[in-house]
């Protein structure tokens, strides 16, 4: 079941840099911050153009990924919940790194066509006048060739 509009359009947008989104949709949860939010609720996952070149030696992502070799950057990815966020307690492993915020995200759903779009910092509201949403909808629909026309492509 996908996330009705009225949904998405309250939702926030994270940007993270790959392959991070991909070990997301593969099951890695929680997602490691440094920092917290008192949100709770839908977030749209949005791959940043930047990629983490030295997590891709990192064993978990080796093991996670094994055999993905598309990795969308610069688009949203993925819906998922988030529930919780709590300090390290030495919980949340393997993926719960030390020290680290643990934003713990559950039902993941990844689109079935990335949507392009220019990601930022922090955690941010869905921009009013954009046709995100509605991009989003129809890549859940299964509409092909999803494209954005804004000025806020990658």
């Amino acid at each position: 079941m996908y996330p009705p509009a009225s949904a998405l359009q309250s939702a926030r947008i994270l940007s993270i840099q790959q392959p991070w989104p991909a070990a997301i949709i593969h099951g890695k949860s929680p997602e490691n911050r440094s920092w917290q939010r008192n949100y709770r609720g839908l977030l749209i996952l949005h791959a940043s153009a930047a990629l983490d070149r030295q997590a891709l030696t990192d064993p978990r992502i080796t093991t996670a990924l094994a055999g993905i070799t598309a990795l969308p950057r610069g688009a949203v990815v993925a819906v998922a919940t988030l529930t919780d966020i709590h300090r390290d307690n030495q919980c949340c492993r393997p993926w719960g790194d030390p020290g680290a915020f643990h934003w713990t995200l559950t039902d993941v759903i990844a689109l079935p066509t990335p949507v392009p779009w220019r990601g930022g910092l922090g955690l941010r509201h869905v921009p009013a006048d954009s046709n995100l949403v509605s991009l989003i909808t129809r890549s859940f629909a299964g509409e092909p060739g999803v494209q954005h026309r804004e000025g806020n492509a990658a």
